[in-house]
């Protein structure tokens, strides 16, 4: 019984090893690093081996800085995982990718293992309670909620992508919607007259600033460009430095509408010509 208590400890200091291989702090994109590899360390120390193999790959995702893709049969309602994928969007440390893979791969046990569809629910947070705490120095967020800079390399490829980034200023309050030239265009009355009707019609806000501003900047990748306002417009805060770097951008349009007074409008014509499953499996995507 005591030879097999020390091999077993002799294995888990040996994974151990393994598993710290690379410098915490490295940048993962700098290195050679081996995404099966990694998996597989991963399952033998956090699940004892219980995972499948499943297609594995760094893919240019910016919605999260990892997912998992599967299927569900509506008829028999199995479920299989299709793909796990870490981000190269993102610039992540060793220890921050060990978090992210760790992450996801609890999504491959609920689906692969527990044949579920996944989430965050409490399922979730009771594997990434127990990984937690195994003394590994994980910290296995619900939402993998670190902040990541952008990776380099996308950051040069975006200086050739233009954005119209629309800041709103309510209250001293800043946030952005980015969409592209091409929906601006044929849709920016209708951002601007939501907003009016906002402040005159229904009493919403007593004065609103709108800044419409034509931009590359590289910060902007990792959010939501919409495709149309004819639903819906969503926003989401922006900080002071990312500010101070738009307004230093190409101002296009500036709107102002105040409670009781007609709307001012100042702007720059942009130009018209810049450019920018089915059958019986369900599928299904986590991140």
């Amino acid at each position: 019984m005591n030879g097999s208590k020390e091999l077993i400890s002799l294995i888990t200091e040996e994974l151990n090893k393994l598993i710290n291989e690379y410098d915490e702090n490295q940048n993962v994109l700098e290195t050679a690093i081996d995404l099966n590899e990694e998996y597989n360390k991963l399952n033998q120390q956090l699940f004892g081996g219980k995972l499948p193999e499943v297609p594995l790959k760094f893919g240019p995702t910016k919605r999260s800085y990892g997912r998992v893709v599967g299927t569900v049969n509506r008829m028999t309602r199995e479920v299989k995982v299709s793909f796990l994928e870490i981000s190269e969007f993102y610039k992540m440390t060793y220890r921050q990718f060990k978090n992210i893979l760790a992450h996801e791969m609890i999504h491959v046990y609920q689906m692969a293992v527990m044949q579920e569809k996944g989430g965050h629910g409490w399922d979730f947070m009771r594997e990434a309670r127990r990984i937690n705490g195994m003394g590994l120095e994980f910290e296995i967020t619900e939402r993998n909620g670190e902040d990541m800079a952008v990776a380099d390399d996308i950051k040069a490829n975006a200086k050739k992508r233009t954005l119209i980034a629309i800041v709103i200023n309510i209250d001293g309050n800043y946030s952005v919607t980015l969409t592209t030239p091409n929906v601006y265009n044929a849709e920016a009355d209708q951002v601007f007259n939501i907003f009016d009707k906002a402040v005159n019609v229904y009493g919403k806000y007593r004065e609103v600033e709108i800044t419409v501003i034509e931009t590359q900047n590289p910060e902007l990748m990792g959010m939501p460009v919409a495709r149309t306002f004819k639903r819906r417009i969503s926003s989401v805060p922006l900080s002071d430095r990312l500010l101070e770097q738009l307004l230093n951008d190409k101002i296009i349009k500036e709107v102002k509408i105040k409670k009781g007074a007609p709307m001012t409008v100042s702007e720059q014509t942009l130009p018209s010509n810049v450019s920018n499953n089915p059958g019986e499996l369900e599928q299904i995507e986590i991140s």
